[in-house]
């Protein structure tokens, strides 16, 4: 402070800056026997009122001079004196006039003294704020990290803004975090809290704006009943919908400072923070937990059940035929029915029931001492509340079920993948069995063991795929008329399981399906027939036909088609000994992509077979459609032509539509000579069966079918 007074002034024995009071604020002695503090005091004995002493003014103390000069602020109000001591015999006009310029001089240093420390002050709560930012965590990943990161916002705030209270609600999510300052009593927190829940969050809510209560007790003032004397900030949190999901607030005892705009830009950072955390964990569009918080209370449930008798249960909700609303009404209307059938849930579970959105139109329940009969018929009050709402949206209304898969946590569940799976898998066999039902899972359930097998192939087949542990074999289909030598063959896949023993496509087909993997077994299949089948010559490969079977998925997938164009091209083999297997259900599901897969494959000179046709619902009006080549009558229609006389018409049916259309036949499932001679009768061109030959490894059967395979050039 005042550094200039550590200049000596000519004939001065002492400086000193002195408060309103008289007391010196700073004192230089440059003669250490001057008795400038003396002179002061003394002096201050007599005179009152310091900073009213005129400018220059002189006072005879102890044989010397005390010269005094007032320092006045911006505004003209006295805010200190300046003293010099001089040797009385000293021209004292002279050292007025150098005291005039010290002042003045001073009166500056201090002004800047004063800007200085508000600045300092300003930049220290910048620092605060900054570091009550920095220190918040909100780039949580799971739940139990979420709760904790609400809990130190909550705790940051209160530290680094240095208030007697502060709180987080979040009335949706049931959740309320106070934290007060040691000198807070718990009871007095606790009527903060109830104050704040029932008075201000409701008009926070609806009006989704910040409140500053500097003076809480009057309440034609602050709009609010309020008890006691407090000063509130409440500061509105929101959900990514627009909508309010909490408050978070700060308390301050009547007697501390007032809250500014400065705290309420401070509050509404932090808000953000909180939305963020429960963006994290909480689903923006039902408010309802997501999968990160339902995950955390089934690895609490879970640790629950070992070793203790009370059973708790998890339900698997899903909305039954979601898409048709999407597709139907749009993606608007499907949100309005994923929010309806939410707050239906809602209103149907017990309060200690913990709810989440999994994702899409799957939610789940968990029930915590609830056992299976209980949950049972709570799953099924749950279904009937959903099928007698009538959910509006634009004027329309949208009448919607659910299917209920039931799991018991039990010491048996290993995991929490586990136990959502199993559950899942009980609501699965729910839509299956018609839908708006419940199932529960249990050992006695047929369906649901049927798709526990088909989920256990799944990682088989994942593995296989990874470890190249699929296989390629054949049979032969023969012709049934004479003078028609050209082979024909269809490729057939096997998978060999761990133990090296081969599992037939009926053992995992249908896994594959259900799961969506049949795409990566197509593309296996593809690639390694074209690269066995380039081994050999071209001109032999063409002296027959390959049949590879394809699936409905793979057609439906936008790539595919270019896949194959690829495989050709790379693989050197001709088109024309290629023949693309799709089955009639999977070309009517997709017709448009069928017929254009067809069309263009066609072009390079591939032909394409129907097959198992006669075993779905289509007619032979989509014949029309589809550029095919051959009709592969379905087995299941051919193995009773002999003894069954619908079976036989259904055959001549297909037969003579097939020839009228100028397309092939071929018969499966030919097991005995008697169908293929009844097959020959009815004058079907081609079979195929047991009885015409079993399956052999495709090499085994290129071998004997090629003269010699290629020489690699070198």
């Amino acid at each position: 402070m005042a550094r200039i007074l550590k200049v000596a002034l000519p004939d001065a024995a002492g400086m000193a800056l002195c408060n309103e009071a008289g007391r010196p604020i700073q004192l230089v002695d440059f003669e250490k026997q001057s008795g400038l503090l003396s002179a002061i005091l003394r002096l201050s004995k007599k005179r009152s009122g310091w900073a009213t002493l005129s400018e220059t003014k002189v006072y005879g103390v102890d044989g010397q001079d005390l010269l005094t000069a007032s320092l006045r602020d911006e505004r003209d109000q006295p805010i200190a004196t300046l003293a010099v001591l001089v040797k009385r015999e000293t021209d004292q006009a002279s050292v007025a006039a150098l005291i005039k310029i010290v002042a003045e001089c001073v009166e500056h240093e201090m002004a800047l003294d004063k800007e200085l420390k508000v600045m300092t002050h300003e930049l220290t709560q910048r620092y605060e704020e900054l570091n009550l930012v920095y220190h918040t965590e909100d780039e949580v990943s799971y739940f139990r990290q979420g709760q904790e990161a609400l809990q130190n916002l909550t705790q940051n705030c209160l530290d680094y803004l240095d208030v007697d209270m502060a709180v987080l609600i979040l009335k949706g999510k049931e959740d309320e975090i106070i934290c007060a300052h040691p000198d807070v009593p718990a009871a007095q927190a606790k009527q903060v809290l109830k104050q704040l829940a029932d008075n201000v969050y409701p008009w926070v809510v609806e009006n989704g704006e910040t409140v500053v209560i500097n003076d809480g007790s009057d309440p034609m003032e602050s709009g609010f009943l309020l008890e006691g004397p407090y000063k509130f900030l409440c500061c509105p949190i929101f959900e990514a919908s627009g909508d309010v999901t909490g408050m978070l607030a700060t308390v301050n005892s009547d007697e501390k400072r007032a809250f500014a705009n400065s705290d309420k830009n401070l509050i509404r950072v932090m808000t953000r923070k909180v939305s963020k955390i429960i963006a994290t964990n909480y689903d923006a569009l039902t408010g309802l937990m997501n999968r990160n918080g339902y995950e955390y209370y089934l690895e609490t449930a879970l640790e629950k059940a070992q070793g203790s008798q009370v059973e708790t249960s998890l339900l698997h909700i899903n909305i039954d035929k979601m898409q048709l609303v999407n597709d139907t009404a749009g993606y608007a209307a499907g949100d309005m029915v994923i929010r309806s059938v939410a707050a239906i849930i809602e209103s149907q579970k017990r309060s200690s029931d913990s709810l989440c959105r999994i994702g899409g139109d799957e939610f789940g329940v968990l029930m915590f001492n609830f056992p299976s009969s209980d949950a049972e018929e709570a799953a099924d009050r749950i279904c009937r509340a959903v099928e007698e709402s009538a959910i509006e949206f634009e004027g329309n209304t949208h009448n919607v079920t659910i299917s209920v898969g039931i799991a018991m946590v039990t010491e048996a569940i290993e995991s929490v993948e586990q136990l959502i799976g199993v559950a899942e898998l009980a609501c699965s066999v729910a839509k299956e069995r018609g839908q708006n039902r419940v199932e529960s899972y249990g050992p006695d359930n047929t369906g649901i063991i049927r798709r526990s097998t088909e989920m256990s192939f799944v990682s088989q087949i994942q593995e296989a795929l990874v470890d190249d542990r699929f296989e390629l074999y054949c049979q032969p289909i023969v012709s049934l008329k004479s003078g028609n030598h050209r082979h024909h063959t269809e490729i057939l896949l096997r998978l060999i399981d761990e133990s090296g023993e081969l599992m037939l496509p009926t053992d995992f087909i249908s896994a594959a399906e259900r799961y969506n993997l049949m795409p990566a077994i197509d593309r296996w299949v593809v690639k390694k027939a074209f690269a066995v089948l380039a081994e050999f010559d071209q001109d032999e490969l063409l002296k027959g036909t390959f049949a590879i079977n394809l699936s409905g998925q793979s057609l439906g997938e936008d790539d595919f088609l270019e896949f194959i164009h690829s495989e050709i091209e790379e693989s050197g083999v001709p088109p024309a000994c290629i023949c693309f297997e799709i089955t009639e259900t999977a070309a009517v599901a997709n017709l448009s992509s069928a017929s254009a897969f067809m069309k263009s494959l066609g072009a390079k000179g591939c032909s394409f077979s129907l097959d198992d046709f006669g075993a779905g619902i289509s007619s032979f009006g989509y014949l029309k459609n589809l550029p095919v080549d051959i009709l592969k009558i379905d087995g299941a229609i051919v193995k009773d032509i002999v003894l069954d006389e619908t079976s036989a018409a259904m055959v001549i049916a297909i037969n003579e539509v097939g020839h009228a259309m100028k397309l092939h036949t071929i018969a499966e499932y030919v097991e005995t000579e008697a169908i293929r001679s009844r097959l020959q009768e009815i004058g079907v061109d081609y079979a195929q069966g047991f009885a015409i030959g079993e399956p052999v490894k495709l090499e085994d059967r290129l071998g004997d079918l090629m003269s010699e395979p290629k020489v690699a050039v070198s």
